[in-house]
């Protein structure tokens, strides 16, 4: 009986013993990883390279979830500490864009603009285009923000007849961004980056009787110092031409950046603007790789791809549209005003 007890204990002990070498073989580094990356990912002002590791918050969350998890099956203490610390950090702030908004007010009769903005991604030839087309039918949007739009690309709109259903329109061939819409244009201009690359198109219309702009937008990616600066110029001159307007301003593109990157956090809080996935849920447009099994069927890791409004708006709906053989998904957009709003 006591040979039994003795064997019992022993192959307990083993299976903790295999239980430590899985968690260190297996846990350990990636955790330790995870870790140093969550740290850095709160140090973006101090660098460009810390402020790129801010993009995978969500990423980070559910990692430390995964982990608290493990940690707490295999009695690690010090791992559940660790673990439950990083999910409050990072889950701080993603909370509010899954945190339900205030509840709003009956809209009546009032106007709406119906938006459809896609990166087509201008290597990907015709088939974006093509595919946009369908999505473009089904939702019907009064305006179109195109980014990467190719030659061969461009083709295939106009030979769809987009000239004819969006007669209002504002290009940028250097930078390959377009505007159509079914709204006539009051005015509108373009506006290039100050000694960098990126530019815009500022646009103003009317919603119902009221005038609003819409300015969109294709900043670089900050792959480098260079770039990285690039972009800061660019939200720079974004906000100081919506601090000094009046109207009700729409803000959407290929902003390649996410909600806690530095630079979109300043530019969020100079110019007052709502992000339009708060009280949706984060919505994650990129990469959305098309034709390459397996790899079509991931899910998007990053949401680049924005809507962001001033609080005349209220959102009826925000969605990101199918795959359409580029690598980001379309995000389409429906926004009223409040009546009230711009009143006394």
């Amino acid at each position: 009986m006591k040979d039994k007890t003795v064997n019992t204990h022993k192959n307990s002990y083993s299976g903790r013993k295999r239980l430590n070498f899985l968690f260190i073989s297996f846990l350990a580094v990636p955790f330790f990883m995870a870790a140093l990356l969550s740290v850095l990912s709160f140090l973006g002002e101090r660098h460009w390279l810390f402020d790129l590791t801010a993009h995978g918050r969500l990423q980070y969350f559910l990692f430390f979830l995964l982990a608290f998890g493990v940690c707490i099956a295999l009695r690690k203490k010090t791992g559940v500490a660790i673990s439950l610390a990083f999910l409050v950090a990072h889950g701080m702030t993603i909370l509010p864009f899954y945190w339900p908004m205030a509840e709003e007010k009956a809209l009546g009769d009032q106007p709406s603009i119906k938006i459809l903005q896609a990166n087509l991604w201008g290597r990907a030839g015709r088939l974006p285009c093509q595919n946009l087309l369908i999505q473009t039918q089904e939702k019907q949007p009064d305006v179109l923000t195109l980014e990467e739009l190719s030659p061969a690309c461009h083709q295939v709109l106009i030979e769809a007849g987009i000239e004819q259903k969006y007669p209002y329109a504002q290009h940028i061939e250097a930078t390959r961004i377009s505007l159509y819409s079914r709204i006539p244009l009051n005015a509108s201009r373009i506006q290039f980056v100050h000694a960098g690359n990126g530019s815009s198109i500022i646009a103003e219309l009317n919603l119902g009787k009221r005038p609003i702009l819409l300015l969109m937008a294709h900043t670089t990616r900050p792959i480098n110092a260079a770039s990285d600066q690039n972009q800061k110029q660019h939200f720079k001159e974004m906000a100081d031409i919506i601090q000094h307007q009046r109207l009700p301003v729409i803000v959407v593109g290929d902003l390649n950046t996410t909600p806690w990157s530095v630079v979109y956090r300043h530019f969020m809080t100079k110019t007052s603007l709502v992000d339009t996935q708060k009280g949706r849920g984060l919505q994650l447009s990129w990469p959305a790789t098309y034709h390459v099994p397996p790899i079509h069927l991931l899910p998007c890791l990053f949401g680049i791809d924005h809507a962001l409004v001033s609080h005349d708006f209220y959102v009826k709906q925000r969605e990101l549209g199918q795959r359409i053989g580029s690598d980001h998904l379309p995000l389409f957009i429906e926004l009223t005003l409040d009546a009230e709003a711009g009143k006394g």
